[in-house]
């Protein structure tokens, strides 16, 4: 239009229609300098999650600092199709808002490259630049649905799996307050005295007979297979209670429990059978 306008106006020599460019293009002068300042010294990190599945939708933390004095508006994150929108940044400050994400295979890959975008100060253009990582982040295998059988978990009554994070009979986890579902006995009475509160004694659930997951054993139709059943196998047996442990072709981890140690056995099948 500002081009039509501007060939118009020198064919006709209409001083007003000089006027109306000069204008225009001013305009767009004044809104690409606004806009290329507003993707300026900003500064992008993710954050991602400890676990992370293969097939599984994830929340990646996209972590926004705004490095100028002035503010930055309408700053768009996009990675992979998914993009996640911070309307307004104060200078100096930072945000954080989730972004979901999905990966799709197994093991090490590199984090994708991000693309920071904005249509400020007005809808007429939009501004980009690519902003790429040098991390990596590791896709644990894909989980399945496995029958109680199969995951040891055997049949629970309702609510019954929601119950074994506390546990009655094991080591002594924390102090807290009675919220009145738990028994008299757990009831730590010369604490509650003394805090003039009721205060109860949690015990770590008890743990069960340990659980070796052998690779070579698991009964599927090719490596993918097995390694998404051992995972699954892992992940629910150690919720359980179980210490568990991995059975490698070309090594053994004995059996533990624990978020530490699920993680790491998670992590073996994962990199497993891949440079």
């Amino acid at each position: 239009m500002t081009l039509f306008l501007g060939f118009s106006a020198v064919n006709t020599g209409n001083n007003l229609l000089y006027l109306v460019v000069s204008v225009l293009l001013g305009f767009m002068a004044i809104s690409g300098l606004l806009g290329k300042r507003n993707l300026d010294d900003v500064w992008i990190a993710i954050e991602t999650p400890d676990e992370i599945y293969a097939g599984l939708p994830t929340l990646l933390t996209v972590q926004l600092e705004n490095r100028r004095k002035a503010g930055a508006f309408l700053l768009d994150i996009e990675l992979e199709g998914k993009s996640v929108l911070f309307p307004a940044t104060a200078g100096g400050s930072r945000a954080a808002l989730p972004l979901s994400a999905r990966f799709e295979n197994r093991g090490r890959q590199p984090l994708p490259t991000l693309r920071l975008r904005s249509i400020y100060p007005v809808n007429f253009f939009i501004r980009s630049r690519a902003i790429p990582f040098d991390e990596e982040l590791i896709v644990f295998p894909r989980l399945r649905q496995l029958v109680p059988e199969i995951a040891g978990e055997g049949e629970k009554e309702p609510g019954e799996h929601q119950e074994r994070g506390r546990g009655h009979e094991g080591e002594l986890n924390r102090i807290s307050d009675y919220s009145g579902r738990e028994p008299l006995r757990q009831i730590h009475w010369k604490l509650s005295a003394r805090q003039d509160q009721l205060k109860v004694k949690e015990f770590s659930p008890p743990q069960g007979e340990p659980l070796m997951i052998d690779l070579q054993q698991i009964a599927a139709r090719n490596l993918e297979e097995r390694l998404s059943i051992a995972a699954t196998l892992v992940a629910s047996a150690i919720a359980a209670g179980h210490p568990t442990g991995l059975n490698l072709p070309e090594r053994q981890v004995p059996p533990a429990s624990g978020r530490t140690h699920k993680l790491h056995l998670l992590r073996e099948l994962a990199l497993y059978d891949r440079p």
